[in-house]
């Protein structure tokens, strides 16, 4: 029936000739323009607001789009893509960056060749806009790693700055690229040109290719330096931005000529007046010295860094220099001092809420109360390292939450854009068929038929494009829950250390310590892989169970009972699955049991299925629940949901079906969890 409605439909278009193609045109053009803008009313619109409101200002470039599409707006359609690309630029989507530019690069370069009946605007001069386009496509094929298809373009940008030299080329660079090159570029009297901007970025890309040669070549090209074959003759920009950024390349390459760029940077950037420049230059400085362990000059630049950073009010840099200062102090042999700067670091670092400054102040605190003896200080201070390092976790996952849900509404803005371009495309090919309709019937119902497929072709890469991110963003939150581990065994494993080191047991707490880096150690190689082998799981899992024996060893016992037809090498099985059922067991059911408990873990191989028990005979689910803090039941839940949540992802990435089941063994006592692993060749060795 649908077959015979297609059928009549195609018969009535021919029919129609002509006359039906003026209408779908005029049709299009009223939903179109219903709303009264213009393309280039639109695309001004969404320039003026597109750093406060990025996805108010794509909708107003989707429709931008459109008109120009209808109208064969060559002009507005470049601008609309390059516009984009920009703000794809300023969202850190560089893939998307890239493909907007070279959109709008080429409707440049084809322009004459799309010229058609429809277009209606003039194919003007673009060189500005091309050339404007060859940096932005630097900068976001750099950033994507596709550093090759970078340097193309930066070298497209100066080479038509070499041939044209007018004053777009000398003029400085724009507000997206400075934020981008990781300085302030814009200097109160002798700006860093577009031309040096491009030159910085090919000695940059060079370094990353570790061809150092050529990128020293293209730092003195961007102050007019000449070079002979055997060896780079340095020249000094009059520019202390562009110096700075010379001689932290420099620096990178292991460069002595490094510090004399640096040292120009911050005499020049200082007779300007500009603190920014110098302290960053003096920084830089700071960093070369630590890096060359000359901690006594690194101390005095941090020093003088200070002094400026107190006087701009600077707190974060200032956070910054008093912690590496103190760092260097330590290196000294200046645990007081150290200790002092390090103190002021981690003051100011919470004043703006800055937790990796805290976290670091924390770590370097604890290794300055080790080397001085006071362990129980030491110990109390890693303790809030571990706390903050936690809180510090958890934010970077919210932070990771959000740009995962933003990404996600950035891309249906864009596959808006991709399926408006592939329709014009088919409206096109619809047309010029229809135009001909009257010369061969069946070409026209083939060719009709083909852009149904090319529909549905266009409707599967969508889906598919949208699954493979779904794919992505399950891979990314598989790897975070992956990584997490209870804190409840560690703290207690450091307050296991305390203890002993309390009851001056050196040689117990020497052993639990050593016993439990080994744990540690194991389970932060495996929370970097999807699958490990079966042997390093049972390592892991013997190592972990005598630890908390240790501690509770008048609280239960264990069998870890392993299948002698189980090849630990030969099968692979996702990490940190079992653990958390066994931590369960012993601190929610045996530990609170009277008498002495017993805790059961077997690995077994059933034909192709490997089967995990972990059975307790502890007080039960039911009682141990009503016992616990509010705080106990929110920790383990979570606990619980992060590896229900890990199942659901590894069952629907892997096409795996791991099955859990958790019972009581009776109303009083006693729980089994039984987990089941298909061998599936995919996964196994």
């Amino acid at each position: 029936m649908k077959i015979k409605f297609s059928i009549l439909l195609l018969t009535l278009f021919i029919n129609s000739g002509f006359s039906l193609e003026f209408d779908l045109k005029t049709n299009e053009t009223f939903e179109i323009n219903k709303g009264g803008e213009s393309a280039s009313e639109l695309i001004k619109l969404a320039q003026s607001i597109y750093k406060k409101e990025p996805l108010k200002a794509i909708d107003h470039l989707t429709k931008a789009l459109k008109i120009a599409i209808s109208k064969g707006d060559l002009d507005s359609q470049i601008k609309a893509y390059k516009l984009l690309g920009e703000i794809n630029f300023d969202l850190e989507q560089y893939s998307l960056s890239s493909a907007n530019n070279l959109k709008a690069l080429n409707l440049i370069e084809n322009g004459s060749s799309l010229k058609r009946k429809r277009i209606s605007s003039k194919i003007k001069d673009y060189s500005a806009e091309k050339s404007s386009i060859y940096l932005l496509l630097g900068n976001s094929l750099e950033l994507e790693g596709k550093l090759d298809e970078a340097l193309k373009y930066y070298q497209l940008f100066v080479d038509e700055g070499q041939d044209r030299q007018d004053a777009d080329f000398k003029s400085s660079v724009n507000d997206s690229l400075e934020t981008y090159s990781g300085w302030d570029v814009k200097l109160k009297s002798k700006p860093i040109s577009k031309i040096q901007y491009a030159q910085l970025a090919i000695a940059r890309i060079y370094n990353k290719k570790k061809e150092f040669e050529l990128s020293k070549k293209s730092l003195n090209n961007g102050v007019g330096g000449a070079d002979s074959a055997s060896k780079i003759s340095f020249n000094y920009s009059n520019s202390s931005s562009y110096n700075a950024q010379a001689g932290r390349i420099l620096w990178e390459q292991k460069d002595p000529a490094a510090q004399g760029f640096l040292n120009n940077s911050a005499e020049q950037a200082r007779s300007e007046g500009n603190t920014k420049i110098e302290s960053q230059a003096i920084t830089d400085l700071a960093k070369y010295y630590e890096e060359n362990d000359d901690f006594e000059e690194a101390k005095d630049f941090r020093n003088k860094n200070i002094k400026i950073l107190e006087k701009e009010k600077d707190t974060a840099a200032l956070a910054d220099n008093y912690l590496n200062k103190g760092i260097s102090e330590s290196k000294l042999g200046m645990p007081d001092s150290a200790k002092e700067s390090i103190v002021k670091a981690q003051k100011l670092g919470e004043e703006i809420g800055d937790l990796k400054i805290q976290q670091k102040s924390l770590k370097e605190l604890s290794k300055i109360a080790e080397s001085k003896g006071e362990l129980e200080e030491a110990l109390e201070l890693y303790k809030k390292y571990i706390r903050y390092q936690d809180s510090s976790v958890s934010l970077k996952e919210e932070e990771l939450d959000q740009k995962l849900i933003i990404s996600e509404e950035y891309s249906k803005k864009q596959q808006q854009i991709d399926l408006l371009e592939k329709n014009e495309e088919i409206n096109e090919k619809t047309i010029e068929l229809l135009r001909s309709s009257s010369r061969n019937q069946k070409i026209l119902i083939y060719s009709l038929l083909g852009g149904l497929l090319l529909v549905f072709g266009s409707a599967y890469l969508v889906y598919k494009n949208m699954r493979q991110r779904r794919l992505a963003n399950q891979l990314v939150a598989l790897r975070s829950l992956r990584s997490q581990m209870n804190p409840h065994f560690i703290f207690n494993a450091l307050n296991s250390v305390n203890l002993y080191i309390a009851q001056k047991d050196e040689r117990t707490a020497n052993k639990y310590l050593t016993e439990f880096s080994r744990l540690m150690r194991l389970v932060l190689e495996q929370s970097q892989k999807d699958f490990i082998p079966l042997q390093q799981e049972l390592e892991m899992i013997d190592l972990y169970i005598n630890l908390e024996h240790d501690r509770f060893k008048d609280k239960f016992d264990f069998q870890l009972q392993i299948d002698p037809e189980l090849d630990g090498d030969s099968y692979q099985i996702p990490p940190m699955l079992i653990q958390p059922y066994i931590e369960n067991a012993i601190w929610h059911g045996l530990r609170y049991k009277e008498e002495k408990g017993l805790l059961k873990v077997e690995y077994k191989l059933d034909r192709n299925t490997i089967k995990v028990r972990v059975e307790d005979n502890g007080i039960g689910r039911v009682k141990s629940s009503q016992i616990k803090t509010k705080n106990q039941r929110k920790t383990q839940s979570t606990g619980m949901y992060n590896i229900e949540s890990r199942l659901k992802i590894i069952n629907s990435m892997f096409n795996t079906k791991i099955s859990l089941q958790v019972n009581d063994l009776n109303s009083e006592h006693g729980t089994l969890v039984e987990v089941e692993i298909p061998i599936n060749s995919s996964i196994s060795s």
